[in-house]
């Protein structure tokens, strides 16, 4: 008898672990903010100054007023 209520338990304590889990990613994902560009366009992109003033985003997505790249 004392052999499900340990199953029992140890479910319990993987699925709260596993919502745990699954909550700090997806907090960490939105968090997160897309990258502008990649280093190979900032190179190039740093020596036309009017480049330099929009970020690079990639293609399909163009620059919100905040900065973040959204798919157009």
């Amino acid at each position: 008898m004392a052999k499900p209520d340990m199953f029992r338990i140890l479910g319990c304590i993987v699925m709260v672990t596993l919502i745990l889990v699954i909550a700090v990613k997806l907090s960490k994902q939105c968090m997160v903010q897309p990258p502008m560009s990649t280093p190979s366009v900032t190179a190039s992109s740093s020596s036309t100054p009017s480049s330099s003033s929009t970020p690079a985003c990639k293609a399909g997505y163009t620059p919100n007023e905040n900065g973040f790249c959204m798919p157009t």
